[in-house]
């Protein structure tokens, strides 16, 4: 009987390890994916990137990423230019393969100064793409892997026209997907951070032409005005 006592004692000693090692595993997965994303998204892109924290489920097939930033490029102001708080990935870890990766309602903070915006100067940032990339996408040590879709939905804009001074401005960002991603992970960085700065530079140009043309307007309609109401003076009406 006391045997027996002894051999159930032990298990349990070694389920509490194995669950304790776990346990460790997962928090380091954590960390490791954490790390990956703020020193990938910071080489590619110039400017610091952060995350909160990664939280993982590898029996659920989930991933989700809080509070990621991507600060703004030098020559613009000290605001982030780019906030989601949360981001939420199904994955298939046998085959690693991502199924989607899903950011609601991020905020962008864009600046226009000229002709120059935020998300232009981070596109400029980027590294051209070297010979070499092809070749190690193929090779042994590196982790090659698909993404199926990723969706960035109901984002807000708030882009500050600097220059010509019109002040701030709000509006909805046109949603982004993208299909069919492959490759190691410094060619996914680069693809999907690209494809977001052109996505949201491509926008703000868009919408600032057409704030621009608008006051434009309002200032000739307000020059007309000054200038018959002047003549109005003069006939003593």
């Amino acid at each position: 009987m006391i045997r027996i006592k002894k051999l159930l004692l032990i298990g349990l000693l070694l389920i509490a390890l194995v669950a304790l090692g776990a346990t460790l595993f997962f928090n380091k997965l954590d960390g490791l994916i954490a790390d990956a994303i703020k020193t990938e998204g910071t080489l590619t892109l110039g400017v610091a990137v952060d995350v909160g924290r990664v939280s993982t489920d590898l029996k659920q097939g989930s991933a989700s990423v809080f509070d990621l930033t991507i600060a703004n490029p030098n020559g613009f102001s000290k605001q982030s230019a780019f906030t989601a708080a949360h981001l939420e990935a199904v994955v298939n870890y046998q085959e690693q393969s991502i199924d989607s990766i899903s950011i609601n309602e991020p905020t962008i903070y864009a600046e226009l100064i000229g002709s120059n915006n935020n998300f232009q100067a981070l596109l400029e940032n980027m590294p051209p793409a070297s010979p070499t990339d092809a070749s190690s996408a193929n090779s042994d040590d590196q982790i090659i892997l698909s993404i199926k879709k990723i969706e960035i939905t109901r984002g807000t804009i708030n882009l500050n026209i600097i220059e010509p001074e019109l002040g701030e401005r709000q509006f909805v960002m046109d949603d982004l997907v993208m299909r069919d991603l492959h490759g190691n992970i410094d060619q996914l960085g680069d693809e999907i951070l690209s494809r977001l700065s052109q996505h949201v530079s491509g926008q703000v140009s868009r919408y600032a032409q057409d704030q621009l043309k608008a006051s434009a307007k309002d200032k000739i309609k307000q020059k007309l005005e000054e200038k018959l109401g002047d003549k109005l003076k003069g006939l003593g009406l």
